[in-house]
């Protein structure tokens, strides 16, 4: 069974690989390329935006936080081209490891693995879909505005993108972003999903193996076999989930600083859009408190 037919991860390694982002060949290197070189170019074009829009602070807060989850889908596919070895050789322990326990003679177990493989895979269509129909709302918003604009925010230096045939040129060439971007972000987003999903389906089946062990009628000799047994395992999962966070931790850092600093602002970005519509809990305080996100730790 290839890693792809693993309802785990399968469709996520199945688009990265389709993408020449894991185990790419001679033929197909050049996809990735193709695939993530043309969102590059887009996300300078929003920085560009961005440093247009310095003055008028509602448009930068709600520029930056479409610009940084480009940005980190970005960071997050070039961190698997670059580690690409270090994540197939993780792929392949996954592997060994699934296939340790859907071999085994443990009925329990292998339908705990089943269910995990239908959650994680019914989760990755959610996220694919779910993506999929955002990106799409923000492509055709511009069409229902008075005014022309660009779905993303997009700018080049002395080029005015409002008029014509910049602005519809632009315009379609962001078209194929709702597939882009979904099949950038997503993978990732899922990939570490359906491990975690594993990873519990893993613990229910040690607690199993554990509950096993004991009773007067078994001897003392099998219940050092299976504890022996279980350790084994429970070392198997340790070695697990430290490569998984090795993985994430590389842009899990920066993720988190920069989410909490949008869900900071974004509130503020409210009242000045919208003065007095939200309750007094919110606070203009939150500008101050994201402004603290920037201050460097000792």
């Amino acid at each position: 069974m290839a890693i792809e037919d693993i309802g785990l991860v399968g469709i996520n390694v199945r688009m990265w690989r389709h993408l020449a982002v894991l185990y790419p060949t001679p033929g197909s290197s050049w996809r990735k390329f193709a695939f993530v070189l043309p969102v590059t170019a887009m996300n300078l074009m929003q920085f560009v935006y961005l440093l247009r829009m310095w003055g008028d602070l509602p448009a930068f807060i709600l520029n930056m936080f479409f610009f940084s989850a480009i940005f980190n889908a970005l960071m997050r596919t070039w961190l698997v081209i670059i580690k690409r070895g270090q994540f197939e050789e993780f792929l392949d322990q996954l592997s060994t490891l699934f296939h340790s326990i859907l071999d085994s003679t443990d009925e329990w177990g292998r339908g705990i693995l089943r269910r995990a493989e239908q959650e994680a895979r019914n989760l990755a269509i959610l996220n694919l879909s779910a993506s999929f129909l955002d990106i799409v709302g923000a492509l055709v918003s511009p069409l229902f505005r008075e005014e022309r604009a660009h779905p993303f925010g997009v700018a080049l230096p002395g080029v005015s993108m409002t008029s014509s045939p910049i602005y519809e040129v632009i315009y379609l060439a962001q078209l194929p972003t709702p597939l882009l971007l979904s099949m950038m972000y997503m993978p990732f987003v899922s990939l570490f999903a359906g491990l975690a999903i594993f990873g519990k389906a893993m613990l229910q089946l040690l607690v199993h193996r554990l509950a096993q062990i004991g009773g007067a009628e078994q001897p003392e000799e099998e219940r050092l076999q299976r504890l022996a047994s279980c350790v084994a395992y429970h070392t198997q999962l340790c070695v697990a989930a430290q490569h998984t966070g090795g993985q994430h931790c590389g842009c899990g850092s920066h993720y988190f600083w920069l989410h909490n600093l949008l869900t900071a602002l974004l509130p503020e970005y409210y009242n000045l859009t919208h003065p007095g519509d939200l309750d007094s809990d919110v606070h203009p305080d939150h500008a101050v408190r994201a402004l603290h996100l920037l201050q460097p730790r000792q």
